[in-house]
């Protein structure tokens, strides 16, 4: 059985992330406060961490931040799946721009496309304020994986050469029937 830690970022959504991931991958899956990820051997015998969502923006998460530029330096580093919040942090970390929307987006469902068609469009459930766009530094680091159909918006994307993946819509709202897919297909890399 795999073993993620689910790391709480402070968002009312965790503990239904964590079901998802139970039953989507059948995982042993641990919720963890963020100050977890600087406590030696915390994460010890961990196949994947899922930085859950979480309110405010990046710079206000500097554990998470810290963890990431810390996996990038270990040769063998843990898979990362990053959502909403996760997702902001992997991106900016690797030279994305982060921009507040015109209009933010909580509770709302988007049909995305995926750019490599490795999933049909589907609908997601959104709860953002904040995005990220793609820069000429991130382009070399960051593949984007998926947008919205209706503004481009950045909803997926994956490390070129780390095992890092974020998604900013929420794959354990209602409003995201597939959901339980994304999941376990992530998990399947493990």
């Amino acid at each position: 059985m795999k073993k993620l830690y689910l790391i709480d970022q402070r968002d009312s959504f965790v503990y239904n992330l964590a079901q998802l991931l139970r039953q989507g991958c059948g995982a042993d899956v641990r919720v963890l406060p963020e100050e977890a990820l600087v406590e030696s051997g915390a994460l010890d015998g961990a196949d994947g961490v899922v930085l859950s969502p979480g309110p405010g923006i990046v710079e206000e998460h500097p554990l998470s931040l810290r963890f990431l530029r810390r996996q990038a330096e270990k040769p063998d580093p843990l898979p990362v799946l990053g959502v909403c919040m996760g997702h902001q942090e992997i991106g900016t970390l690797y030279g994305m721009e982060l921009y507040r929307l015109d209009h933010p987006r909580h509770g709302v469902a988007s049909r995305i496309t995926w750019r490599d068609r490795s999933y049909p469009t589907m609908t997601v459930g959104r709860y953002h304020s904040w995005a990220l766009r793609e820069t000429d530094e991130s382009r070399s680091r960051i593949r984007i994986l998926a947008v919205t159909v209706e503004d481009g918006v950045v909803m997926a994307i994956r490390h070129r050469s780390l095992p890092l993946t974020g998604l900013q819509f929420h794959p354990e709202s209602i409003l995201t029937p597939q959901g339980g897919l994304l999941l376990r297909d992530w998990c399947s890399t493990l």
